[in-house]
């Protein structure tokens, strides 16, 4: 979609088959990466100047680590993509408990690197930190991981903890948000609908739980750091509520709400 003027959007032309169920888009300047949930395509989209799509590639599908533990065959579950460094893109897979690395700027995107998460832990979103560390929210498991480059640029698995002892049997986590002085992570909780404070020490390599708060919408599937407050959205609750932080960046009850249909993303506009 084109832009046209204010809450004015063009279709730019037409649509491009991808995977199913795609669930996220990584937009650049120069190409578009879509991860797929319901079959685990990560599909590479090229632009024209326009940003009009020109072109499609499929990436390499996946292959299941931990296969022959389970009697029947898991389904691979792409998420998410996130830019690690310049021409790299990282893509969690939930379903085969996986977070791989591309090489990115030819016609199809280049696998270069796996790193495997336990088994079970379904890594969702993720969140590049100034410190280059990698920041890994476990949809099932609820945990978070710390992924880190060493001095090749592979990457490895360095950290890991639960989000807290408040998230009950059932809870299932979702987004993953960093404060604006990069010292507070935010994890939302679908379920217990609770938001996970996490706090980041030394080079950015250890994380650890600071508090759980009420999210103050039902089925909290996204959130957006947005000046002195966390934007929430509530999907089962049809609502956006604002939490405001308190001196240490602890979000408090809602301070206001507005009634939306089943959002599911929080978009920041230019």
């Amino acid at each position: 979609f084109q832009e046209r003027g204010p809450d004015q959007w063009e279709a730019l032309g037409q649509p491009t088959p991808v995977g199913a169920a795609p669930c996220h888009i990584l937009a650049g300047r120069e190409r578009l990466f879509v991860a797929c949930w319901g079959d685990g395509q990560v599909v590479q989209l090229d632009l024209d100047t326009d940003g009009g799509i020109r072109g499609s590639a499929t990436a390499d599908a996946a292959s299941d680590p931990y296969a022959g533990f389970d009697q029947e065959p898991r389904v691979s579950h792409a998420h998410q993509s996130i830019v690690v460094s310049p021409g790299v893109v990282a893509t969690t897979d939930m379903g085969f408990d996986l977070v791989r690395f591309w090489q990115t700027g030819s016609r199809a995107p280049r696998l270069v690197q796996e790193v495997t998460l336990p088994r079970g832990s379904g890594p969702r979103h993720g969140i590049l930190h100034p410190s280059g560390h990698l920041y890994i929210v476990a949809e099932l498991s609820c945990e978070l991981f710390v992924l880190a480059p060493d001095d090749t640029g592979t990457w490895h698995l360095v950290g890991g903890t639960p989000l807290g002892t408040g998230t009950l049997d059932g809870d299932t986590a979702a987004e993953l948000a960093r404060s604006a002085d990069a010292t507070l992570l935010y994890a939302g909780v679908r379920g217990s609908n609770t938001i996970a404070v996490m706090r980041v020490t030394g080079d950015g390599e250890t994380v650890s739980p600071l508090a759980l708060v009420e999210a103050g919408v039902d089925w909290p599937r996204h959130h957006l750091v947005v000046g002195d407050g966390l934007l929430v959205a509530g999907q089962r609750s049809s609502d956006v509520a604002v939490l405001p932080f308190d001196a240490r960046g602890i979000p408090g009850r809602a301070r206001t709400r507005t009634e939306v249909p089943s959002p599911t993303c929080l978009l920041r506009l230019p």
